[in-house]
Order: C-alpha cells, then sequence, then structure tokens
C-alpha cells in the first residue's frame, strides 16, 4: 500500500476534472493512498494554463484539489534540491520541482512525465496505467 501520494499537475488536473485519463491501476493506488498531496506549484501552473487559454475554466483550483482530498504542500525546500538532479535536465521546471518535493515527502510520484517514469525508480508511478 502506498502510504503518501503526491500528483503532478496533470494528475492534478484530470483528478479535478475526469478521472478517466488516470490509469486504472494508478486511481486505485492513488485512492488508497493514506495522504494524496498536491503540490502548490501545481496550482500556479494550472492557472497560468488556465489564463492562456490552455485548459478551460475551473473555479478555484485549489479548493477543487482539497474537496478531492488532496493536501496542499508548499514548493520551500524542494527548490534547494533541484541542482542535485541532472538526471532531470530538460525536463519542465515544474516537474523537476515536484520530482523534489516526492522525495522529500518520501511520497509516490503520480507521473505522465516520460522522463520521470523511465528513470525507473520504484516511487514513480506512471499515471497513465
Amino acid at each position: 500500500m502506498i502510504w503518501r501520494a503526491l500528483v503532478d499537475s496533470q494528475v492534478a488536473l484530470w483528478a479535478i476534472t475526469n478521472h478517466k485519463h488516470i490509469g486504472p491501476k494508478a486511481l486505485v493506488e492513488l485512492k488508497a493512498a493514506e495522504y494524496s498531496f498536491a503540490s502548490m506549484l501545481s496550482i500556479a501552473e494550472l492557472e497560468m494554463k488556465l489564463m492562456a487559454g490552455v485548459t478551460e475554466r475551473r473555479t478555484d483550483v485549489g479548493d477543487l484539489l482539497i474537496k478531492a482530498g488532496f493536501e496542499l504542500y508548499g514548493v520551500d525546500n524542494a527548490l534547494y534540491d533541484i541542482p542535485k538532479h541532472p538526471e532531470l535536465d530538460g525536463v519542465h521546471p515544474f516537474d523537476r520541482i515536484i520530482f523534489c518535493q516526492a522525495k522529500q515527502l518520501q511520497a509516490h510520484l503520480f507521473t505522465v512525465n516520460a522522463t520521470i517514469i523511465n528513470l525507473g525508480l520504484d516511487w514513480v508511478v506512471d499515471a497513465r496505467v
């Protein structure tokens, strides 16, 4: 069983809109987690996408994440760990920060980022499966 789960921004968006994009195995594991987190950074990223018209407008993203059962996790300390992960060079900065947050939380990271998934880490979950 997964004790802590942290979702990346795309998975957070799916969680508050339509679970059909989250794979059945990942959805079962995510729902079974003792604690589920979403990054405060995901709120910022989703709000930027909403403003740019990339994603359809939703009411307050933070409130929706909380209503969906997520605790919100800050980014402060994760910023210090980014330089320690050269294997993430070329990965979007937000994904790199969320990766570092998952390490700090000792949480399973639910992501759709292929580069992160392909690292083969046992605490990274392909959210599409």
